[in-house]
């Protein structure tokens, strides 16, 4: 049932390059709460980062869709990892020059999670383009499956770099 979509090269670099920036996500998202806890030993700061990361799908997940169902997904995949690709590295810059505070490390888990209402409905969307139509709930069915088998590696993963690395490893 799913062999027709495994055969498919595209399909397998759409499912591998998805499921690595979904592990991804989940491993910023929650370096971005370890930090915070870190850096102010406070919940409540904790619990404000975490409400940060979750603001951009509900202000501007609608919108994020309907921008990937108008414009070129590819293009905006690209320039939205570039994105992601700068605002972690000012992060790592500022972490490892210990000018990383509170309110940058708040703007940039927002900023990121604002990406991710762009980028993750462009990418859902490129599965239509690469899938023929019959096979395109199995399609679906197997991204939902390898979605949620990376959603629980994620934090398997954030457990052995917390045990054994720095917290910055997380964005990297």
């Amino acid at each position: 049932m799913y062999m027709a979509v495994i055969k498919n090269k595209n399909a397998v670099y759409y499912f591998l390059g998805g499921a690595v920036s979904h592990i991804g996500d989940i491993l910023s998202g929650l370096a971005f709460l370890f930090l915070a806890f870190r850096m102010t030993d406070s919940s409540i700061h904790t619990t404000i980062v975490a409400i940060a990361e979750t603001m951009p799908y509900l202000l501007f997940g609608l919108f994020g869709g309907a921008l990937a169902d108008h414009i070129n997904r590819r293009n905006i995949m690209v320039i939205i990892d570039l994105i992601r690709l700068i605002i972690l590295t000012i992060i790592i810059f500022l972490y490892l020059q210990d000018g990383l505070t509170y309110p940058y490390l708040l703007a940039g888990s927002f900023l990121l999670q604002c990406c991710g209402c762009f980028f993750n409905p462009a990418h859902r969307a490129v599965l239509p383009e690469i899938i023929p139509e019959e096979e395109l709930p199995n399609a679906n069915s197997t991204w939902d499956t390898i979605q949620r088998s990376a959603s629980l590696m994620g934090p398997v993963l954030a457990a052995w770099l917390i045990a054994s690395a720095d917290i910055i490893y997380f964005f990297l």
